[in-house]
């Protein structure tokens, strides 16, 4: 018997699959059927492609009609032949299917490789779409709640017609839970797409120089429901205008570009999750977060904003107060210390907002400085419900020693209970004493299982004494089991 490798959501377990009967099926947890084409390589046969074993199987369990079909299309395959049968309905466990990479599955499987020329593409197209569309029928009639994805990155010469086909099997008013594109596919596409699908949960959009007339009306047509982008570079004209309509449904916003487009997100006051990348300084254009500045936020519970350039911390701080409280995960990622603010001035303000503005955070990821230290344990003792904390340190080693040694020891009284994680990346200055004074007021107010993270290249010279340091508290239980030390990036000694 083989083992397929099958991706259940963000983990990987080794699943039995193929070939197993019944009574198995029926104990196996669901998950395990979400888009089952996403899998790793077959364990017996590492060279071999599992999803070929896989689409041979939902071959196998198609009806006789169709094969009856196939047969006469001219494939020929012991799956199709008149005596194939399916000893188990396995398209009825079907829970989620991704349609391009079903057709990219079924384009290599007809061809016979993975690798082919365009004459041997074009000859096959006839089959392809037939096997498309009986697999889908199959699908559709044999799991009724079934949901589906498309992701065009992996399409080849801009084909369309399989999607042409969806209309007439896949239920009017249907939802695709996900959708991957990208503004060079050419217009059809999305139309094709449209006359089958009437709402998108989320949507993945990649932007270049190219509009796209047939994206921005599949956004205009799609139905007045609560929906996530996720949306790199700048649009063109018709999906800017399009984009406007939606904007107010958005629960999930996660944008990348170094120019903003203020004029399409001024009203997404129901965003859940708000996540930024500015890539690139841009001397012409103002920060994306100034189209969120004055924005009021009814429900967002996640703010990230990563950049590679310095930035008002006025806009970030309006974003904090703008909310009803309801943050749970903070992250003001930059990249370097040399890129922080542009008006430092005002960067302890930002921290002094937090605790009366996100009293609820589970998560919290900053930059934090000489002037902003007595700031951090004020955090620490409101948001009491923390979880996860990274503190990136800008600024010149903390001297002398006795000053360092405060600190760990304000923030060795501060930390909540909730903390299961702390990682501290830059060059403070830990030493001994210091690390000893915060590790034993965590064990003295009961911490337990804490995963400590020093990343602090000042310390090489006495290394050895803080692993003992580190080790002593593993074996009290107050440290986490992996809780290490880095001298330099690329090198922990534990």
């Amino acid at each position: 018997m083989r083992t397929t490798y099958v991706r259940t959501h963000c983990t990987v377990r080794p699943r039995k699959v193929i070939g197993q009967t019944g009574s198995y099926l029926e104990r196996a947890n669901d998950r395990i059927w979400e888009e089952p084409l996403n899998v790793f390589a077959n364990s017996d046969f590492p060279e071999k492609d599992s999803k070929d074993d896989i689409i041979r199987v939902y071959i196998t369990n198609l009806p006789r009609e169709s094969k009856a079909l196939l047969r006469a299309a001219g494939i020929d395959s012991p799956e199709i032949s008149e005596r194939s049968d399916s000893t188990f309905n396995y398209a009825s466990f079907l829970q989620r299917i991704e349609l391009q990479g079903l057709y990219e599955v079924i384009t290599s499987w007809i061809i016979g490789s993975k690798c082919y020329v365009s004459r041997r593409y074009s000859e096959t197209q006839e089959r392809r779409l037939l096997l498309f569309r009986e697999l889908c029928k199959l699908f559709v009639s044999q799991s009724p709640n079934l949901k589906f994805s498309i992701i065009l990155d992996v399409i080849k010469r801009d084909e369309f017609f399989h999607f042409q086909q969806l209309s007439d099997i896949i239920p009017s008013n249907s939802i695709l839970e996900k959708l991957v594109g990208h503004t060079g596919h050419v217009r059809e596409i999305y139309g094709s797409i449209g006359k089958t699908f009437s709402e998108i949960k989320n949507m993945n959009i990649s932007c270049d120089v190219y509009d796209n007339m047939g994206l921005a009306s599949l956004i205009d047509q799609m139905r007045e429901n609560t929906w996530s982008l996720i949306i790199s570079g700048t649009p063109g004209l018709s999906i800017t205008e399009s984009l406007k309509r939606k904007t107010h449904l958005l629960t999930s916003l996660e944008i990348t570009s170094d120019e903003p487009f203020p004029e399409i997100f001024v009203k997404c006051q129901l965003l859940k999750t708000l996540i930024i990348h500015e890539a690139h300084e841009s001397r012409v254009y103002p920060s994306i977060l100034e189209a969120f500045a004055n924005t009021s936020f009814i429900q967002l519970t996640e703010f990230c904003f990563y950049s590679e350039h310095p930035v008002k911390t006025s806009f970030i701080s309006n974003i904090i107060r703008n909310t009803r409280k309801t943050i749970k995960s903070l992250r003001i990622i930059t990249l370097y210390k040399e890129v922080l603010f542009t008006d430092p001035e005002n960067f302890p303000l930002l921290l002094s907002f937090i605790p009366s503005d996100c009293p609820h955070l589970r998560e919290l990821h900053i930059p934090f400085t000489k002037t902003t230290l007595d700031l951090m344990y004020n955090i620490f003792r409101v948001c009491n419900m923390l979880k996860i904390v990274i503190l990136d340190w800008y600024d010149d080693p903390i001297e002398p020693q006795s000053e360092f040694f405060n600190w760990a020891e304000n923030l060795g009284k501060s930390i909540p209970l909730s903390l299961i994680s702390l990682r501290v990346k830059g060059c403070m200055g830990f030493n001994v004493e210091a690390t000893d004074r915060l590790l034993d007021l965590c064990f003295r107010r009961k911490i337990k299982s804490l995963k400590l993270t020093i990343d602090d290249w000042t310390f090489s010279e006495y290394f050895g004494e803080l692993i003992e340091v580190i080790d002593k508290y593993i074996l009290q239980g107050t440290l986490h089991a992996n809780s290490r030390l880095t001298l330099r990036r690329g090198f922990n000694v534990m």
